[in-house]
């Protein structure tokens, strides 16, 4: 059995101001930094076999604060890097809203359905995640392991781990800086638990939260 533990990076400027970020090479902000060193110590007690993370900016500073607990050094992995989003990267969520209403709609209704102007889909983000959760699980026969990723490659994990198309993409929340739990055995993937946020903020902070 392999264990995979799901960390979505910090919050950026991008998140804090809902700009869709993709391959735009975002650092974290204050908070943001604050937020993964509290996830780095939840994961302090667990003894990390290998930590993962997308090639940008915001991840690779999201596995250093989880390695800083453990004796590992993180690694780059590329199919965890976040959707090509396209003409929308770095633009605001209420100026496409206006510019493009009904792509905009079909986003928040079917995203399944949706590939962003000059960028991707979800169906190209899964091709490239589910073949490397394969892989690194063979890589890692009864290992635990951080991912170390974003909303967009975060949420593709849960989806598949829960056998979910991509058109249940808002059916789940990942936060910033969420801990979301796996395991693999012979028989696929399994849920253990997601979106864990109580080494952020109570419980009662979550409610009513939103998804950017």
């Amino acid at each position: 059995m392999t264990l995979f533990f799901a960390v979505r990076h910090g919050e950026t400027e991008g998140n804090k101001n809902k700009i869709y970020r993709g391959r735009w090479d975002l650092p974290l902000n204050e908070a943001g930094h604050e937020q993964v060193e509290r996830a780095g110590k939840a994961l302090g007690g667990i003894d990390l076999d290998a930590i993962y993370h997308s090639p940008l900016e915001r991840t690779r500073q999201t596995a250093a604060a989880v390695a800083r607990w453990q004796e590992v050094e993180p690694v780059p992995q590329d199919f965890l890097i976040d959707i090509d989003y396209g003409a929308w990267t770095k633009a605001p969520d209420s100026q496409v809203a206006g510019s493009q209403p009904e792509l905009y709609r079909q986003w928040k209704e079917s995203p399944g359905k949706v590939v962003f102007p000059d960028g991707e889909g979800l169906g190209d983000v899964r091709a490239r995640v589910e073949p490397g959760l394969v892989r690194l699980a063979e890589k890692h026969p009864g290992q635990k392991v951080a991912l170390c990723g974003h909303r967009v490659s975060v949420k593709m994990i849960l989806l598949i781990a829960l056998g979910l198309p991509d058109a249940s993409f808002w059916r789940v929340q990942v936060d910033t800086a969420s801990i979301s739990l796996l395991e693999h055995r012979a028989a696929g993937f399994k849920l253990v638990f997601a979106n864990e946020t109580s080494h952020l903020k109570s419980l009662a902070d979550k409610l009513g939260t939103g998804d950017f």
